[in-house]
C-alpha cells in the first residue's frame, strides 16, 4: 500500500512540476523573455512481476492474521 501511495504522488507530482514548467513558459513569452529550458523527469519502470510477489505477500499477511484471530478466540 505505502508502494503505491508513493507511485501515486510521484505521478501527481510529475504533473504538477509539468504545469509548473508550462505556467513559466506562459509568464515568460508574456515578459518577453526566452522561456526556461525543461528539465527531464525520468520515472523507473516497475518490473512485471512486482504485481505478483505484492499479491503473495498480502495473502501470506492475511493467513497470518487468520491464525493469529484464530488463536485469541
Amino acid at each position: 500500500m505505502l508502494l503505491m501511495a508513493g507511485l501515486m504522488l510521484a505521478d501527481k507530482t510529475a504533473a504538477v512540476e509539468g504545469e509548473l514548467r508550462q505556467t513559466k513558459a506562459r509568464l515568460a513569452e508574456i515578459e518577453g523573455r526566452p522561456a526556461p529550458v525543461a528539465e527531464k523527469v525520468e520515472v523507473p519502470v516497475i518490473p512485471p512481476q512486482l504485481r505478483e510477489t505484492l499479491a503473495e505477500i498480502a495473502a501470506r499477511a492475511e493467513a497470518l492474521a487468520e491464525r493469529i484471530e484464530e488463536r485469541t478466540e
